[in-house]
């Protein structure tokens, strides 16, 4: 299987949770995308020069649309990044735990204790290499 199985949680939910309604839903998105491959495939043949929405909204709209629309696919792809490496994860500690690997509060046999996996800084003694007195007074 190629890919994170991203999918295969939304399809457990699908089969779980919906009714017929599920069937129609997945004919109009394939309506959908077969319109939205029609835009493109006639976007590409007016704007033969490269073939991303950048570039056909560039050309079409101008230079703060595709700004815009550039950015929106930088966040696109950072989101489905994320989405990707939870699926991996998901699937490596699956693995790890079929091979014994790794309990519960364990990560590769090294405990790791709570208030290192908090955010501030102060949590894992970098006050103290710094010399500086703890803001927390439930860490002494």
């Amino acid at each position: 299987m190629v890919g994170a199985g991203i999918f295969t949680l939304t399809g457990v939910a699908a089969s779980t949770s919906t009714g017929p309604g599920l069937v129609i839903s997945f004919v109009l998105a394939a309506i959908g995308c077969s319109l939205a491959g029609l835009c493109y495939s006639e976007f590409a043949t007016m704007i033969p020069v490269a073939g991303s929405a950048y570039t056909y909204a560039y050309a079409t709209f101008g230079e703060l649309w595709a700004w815009i629309i550039g950015w929106d696919l930088i966040l696109e792809y950072s989101v489905g990044a994320a989405t990707v490496a939870i699926g991996w994860s998901q699937t490596l500690k699956a693995l790890l735990a079929s091979l014994g690997i790794g309990p519960a509060g364990e990560h590769f046999g090294v405990a790791i204790p709570e208030r290192c996996g908090r955010a501030d800084q102060s949590a894992c003694g970098a006050h103290h290499r710094a010399g500086l007195a703890d803001p927390d007074p439930r860490h002494s």
